[in-house]
C-alpha cells in the first residue's frame, strides 16, 4: 500500500499540467519573438539608403505598429490562457485567431507606409524593365526565324482596319450613285 493519498496525487498531477502550459506557453512565445526578428531583419535589409528620411521614418512607424499588433496579440493569448487556467471555456479556435487578427493588422501597418509604397514601386518598374527586356529579345528571336512578331502583327491589323475603311467609303459613295440613278 502507498501512503500517498488522491489529493495529493491530484496536486502533482495539477503541478506537472501547469509545468508543461508554462513551457508550452514560453516556447510558443519564443517562437514569436524569433519570427518578429527575423521580421525586423528583413524589414531593415529592405529599406533602401537612397530613400528620404521621411519615407524612412514612415517605414519605421510601420515596423512599431507590426511589432505592437504582435505584442497585444501576445498579451491576448497569455491573458486568454489564465481565463483557460481559470477554468474559463477557452474555444483552441479563438488563439488561432487572436493570431490571425494580429496577422492582419502587421499586415495593414506594413502595406499602409510610404516605404512599402516606394519599394513597391520600384519592384513593378524592375519588372517592367525587365518586361520590356523579354519583349525585345523575343521580337528578334521571332524577327530571326522569319516569324511574325507582335509589331507586324498590329501593322497588318492597323492596314486591314485601313482597308475595311475605304471599303466602307467606297460602299457609302456607290449607295450614293445608285439613289442619284434612280432618281432620274
Amino acid at each position: 500500500m502507498t501512503d500517498t493519498n488522491p489529493s495529493e496525487n491530484a496536486a502533482q498531477n495539477w503541478n506537472e499540467y501547469m509545468g508543461e502550459m508554462n513551457d508550452a506557453f514560453i516556447n510558443s512565445l519564443e517562437r514569436n519573438v524569433e519570427a518578429q526578428t527575423a521580421f525586423v531583419d528583413s524589414w531593415m535589409s529592405a529599406f533602401d539608403t537612397s530613400e528620404t528620411d521621411e519615407t524612412a521614418a514612415d517605414g519605421m512607424e510601420g515596423y512599431v505598429g507590426v511589432y505592437n499588433a504582435w505584442m497585444d496579440a501576445a498579451q491576448k493569448q497569455f491573458e486568454r490562457i489564465n481565463d483557460a487556467l481559470e477554468g474559463e471555456d477557452v474555444p483552441v479556435e479563438e488563439f488561432r485567431d487572436i493570431w490571425l487578427k494580429a496577422a492582419n493588422d502587421a499586415f495593414k501597418e506594413v502595406t499602409t507606409t510610404s516605404e512599402f509604397a516606394s519599394m513597391t514601386a520600384d519592384s513593378v518598374e524592375n519588372s517592367m524593365t525587365y518586361k520590356q527586356t523579354v519583349d525585345e529579345a523575343t521580337e528578334q528571336t521571332l524577327s530571326a526565324f522569319g516569324l511574325p512578331t507582335e509589331n507586324d502583327i498590329q501593322e497588318v491589323g492597323k492596314r486591314l482596319l485601313e482597308v475595311e475603311r475605304r471599303q466602307h467609303d467606297i460602299e457609302r459613295k456607290l449607295d450614293q450613285i445608285l439613289d442619284t440613278i434612280e432618281g432620274e
